[in-house]
């Protein structure tokens, strides 16, 4: 082999040894000393551009193609955050993008649409993070921000103009705006969130902060739970403690306070204010009401809410009475859950009155008293949305403890998962009428929970008891009921069942039950175990009757009357009678009928709180020249649906109103 072939081969060999001791060393190195290959080309607007469009989308280039899910921007609030990312304050906040992004050449350039119009006169920045990869999985070597940034067209605001409000939600002098209207207020700019303050609860009404809310055109202000928010520091909803009073006229102020930029409003923003709803007739709103027929008279109306919609019951006729049954398609649109003709009676040719209604397992069960020719009987039913079963055993007797004595005023209730009703039955040995409570088994028996002697719960099975009702809470079923006392005075009695057959007594168990003066008759109570159990009822008082309120605290075994010798009447010197009692979440509700100074009964509505506030307006009756009786109510946790009588062509007529 001559010399110059030996030195090709060499050579050769050196240049392969060479090369393969490179390759053992790339191997050693850290991708991220390749990273730095990785680039933002250009941005779209350029950096320095000037005069630009406040609806510009905004585009990034890098050198190699991208990893698409890892170049996009946040879609919501104005918290920095993302792949790309745009800002006018040296990213403290940033500008949200639609989460769409427009990918193009080659996954090298990507397109981004802001959400908001930008602000004009006003240098944006745009910085591209960490979070971009290219498909070889390689970051940028830092994060990118433009050098300059660019500025928007100018000719409305700059950093330094004094913000002003555009828009106020609800809007300015609209009427029916729901109570549960989020109250929104639109900037012409970005604020500085933390001079937006706003009064407390613990304030008391006193209307402090740069954003205030009031219904008594500031005199006070409503409380708020927190601070305004927003996810665009334009658009800030006001964070109140409850609903809007009703009927009432909002409006809300906004003092010098507010700061954007650091820059103070140029004067204070009173609005005109919008007006709240209140209470609407759902039956129909004409001078009649539900009833089967108009020149019939209707008693002792009740409602409850089913798959959303109000199911209203109640006895109508001249004798023999029908038990009725409606449901509601719309405000004005009800149509019969009954034989349309002669209601869900057992026998149609006997009366049936005294209905009670609850809905358990997403069925209307229905209780009442009915004559079987000589004795009332107590009668259940349920319907299923479809069809109505008897579940009492469906003979010619209800379930009476005795068939052959008179039952009445039936209440139902549901405890611990089980259907139980309550009601007074008279007992002839005792001359009396004793409390009964039964269980229902679920198909067409009834156990006497009760002690299933001839005589009932009563404190004295010797004095007669009337109109019981029943509340469950925290496991307990607590009765109430008018019994008279030896001293022939009808005292409000509470007890707490023992879960088997017996009753213990919560009203101290003596001769005298909880009433305010025990020389006094009181009469129908209502129970509710919203927080603690709660009573209402009419007690006569010196001049007139009274609705008196009280509450049983379980923990001190101790009842306390809140009322007093004024009780809850709209006027102490007018007649009231039938209370009720309703919660709608922590709110205590108490409705009844009490005349005027005409001696007209009023439908009037209250809530219960510090020193109570009437949602009324004086008064619900459909026409407050005709007399009303009979309330009832109920609530899907939100609207409350109040159902009573009122005389109408001289018939007695089953009205219906709804507060939304």
């Amino acid at each position: 082999m001559n010399r110059r072939i030996k030195i090709l081969i060499l050579m050769s060999a050196l240049s392969l040894s060479l090369g393969l001791l490179g390759c053992a060393g790339d191997e050693d190195q850290s991708p991220m000393m390749v990273a730095s290959q990785t680039s933002v080309k250009e941005t779209y607007p350029e950096d320095g551009a000037a005069s630009v469009p406040v609806t510009t989308s905004i585009s990034v280039t890098f050198s190699d193609s991208m990893q698409q899910h890892s170049v996009t921007g946040k879609s919501s609030g104005n918290a920095c955050g993302g792949a790309v990312q745009l800002s006018s304050n040296d990213f403290n906040t940033c500008v949200p993008f639609s989460s769409s992004v427009a990918v193009t050449e080659n996954a090298k350039r990507f397109t981004l649409v802001p959400i908001e119009v930008l602000e004009k006169g006003l240098t944006y920045k745009i910085k591209v993070s960490l979070h971009a990869k290219s498909k070889d999985n390689y970051s940028l070597p830092s994060e990118w921000v433009t050098p300059r940034g660019f500025i928007t067209e100018s000719g409305a605001k700059d950093a330094t103009s004094k913000p002003s409000v555009v828009g106020i939600s609800p809007a300015n002098n609209t009427t029916g705006v729901s109570p549960y209207a989020a109250i929104q207020l639109t900037f012409d700019q970005a604020l500085d969130s933390s001079s937006l303050t706003y009064n407390s609860v613990a304030d008391g009404g006193v209307c402090s902060g740069s954003v205030q809310v009031s219904a008594d055109n500031f005199s006070k202000c409503l409380p708020h739970n927190g601070p305004p928010t927003s996810s665009n520091y334009k658009t800030w909803t006001l964070n109140l403690k409850s609903y809007l009073p009703y009927y009432s006229t909002i409006k809300v102020r906004v003092t010098t306070g507010v700061k954007a930029s650091g820059v103070a409003m140029g004067a204070q923003y009173t609005s005109a204010g919008f007006g709240v709803s209140g209470w609407s007739f759902y039956d129909g709103g004409s001078a009649n009401g539900l009833n089967y027929s108009s020149v019939q008279d209707a008693t002792e109306p009740q409602v409850v809410i089913r798959n959303g919609v109000p199911v209203v019951a109640w006895s109508e006729g001249p004798a023999p009475t029908h038990l009725r049954v409606k449901v509601s398609n719309s405000s004005t649109s009800w149509y019969w859950a009954d034989s349309v003709s002669l209601g869900i009676n057992y026998n149609t040719a006997q009366s049936a009155i005294e209905p009670s209604m609850i809905l358990y397992n997403n069925n209307v069960i229905v209780a009442w008293s009915e004559s079987n020719g000589s004795i009332y009987q107590l009668r259940v039913s349920k319907w299923d949305g479809a069809t109505w079963a008897r579940i009492d055993g469906g003979g010619a007797n209800g379930i009476n403890f005795n068939t052959g004595e008179n039952a009445s005023t039936p209440f139902l209730v549901v405890h611990n998962s089980n259907l139980y009703v309550v009601w007074s039955e008279y007992n002839t040995s005792n001359v009396a009428y004793q409390i009964r409570l039964a269980q229902w088994d679920g198909a067409n028996t009834w156990t006497f929970k009760d002690g299933a002697s001839t005589v009932g719960l009563n404190n004295n099975t010797s004095l007669s008891a009337q109109t019981p009702v029943a509340a469950s809470k925290d496991g307990v079923l607590y009765l109430a009921w008018s019994e008279r006392n030896s001293s022939a005075k009808w005292q409000i009695r509470l007890a707490e069942w023992n879960g088997t057959s017996g009753v213990t007594f919560r009203d101290s168990g003596a001769a005298n039950g909880v009433n305010l003066d025990v020389a006094q008759n009181a009469y129908t109570p209502a129970i509710i175990g919203s927080g603690k159990i709660t009573l209402v009822w009419r007690e006569t008082g010196v001049t007139t009757d009274l609705v008196q309120l009280g509450e049983y605290n379980s923990q001190t075994l101790t009842f306390s009357n809140l009322t007093g010798s004024s009780g809850l009447n709209a006027n102490t010197n007018h007649f009231a009678q039938l209370p009720l009692l309703l919660s709608r979440g922590n709110e205590l509700f108490v409705s009844w009928t009490e005349d005027n100074s005409s001696n007209i009964a009023q439908v009037r509505f209250i809530s219960i709180g510090s020193g109570g506030t009437w949602i009324d307006q004086g008064g619900l009756n459909y026409n407050s020249t005709n007399p009303t009786i009979q309330v009832n109510a109920t609530t899907d946790g939100t609207s409350i649906y109040l159902t009573w009588i009122e005389l109408s062509g001289g018939f007695q007529q089953v009205r219906v109103a709804k507060l939304p």
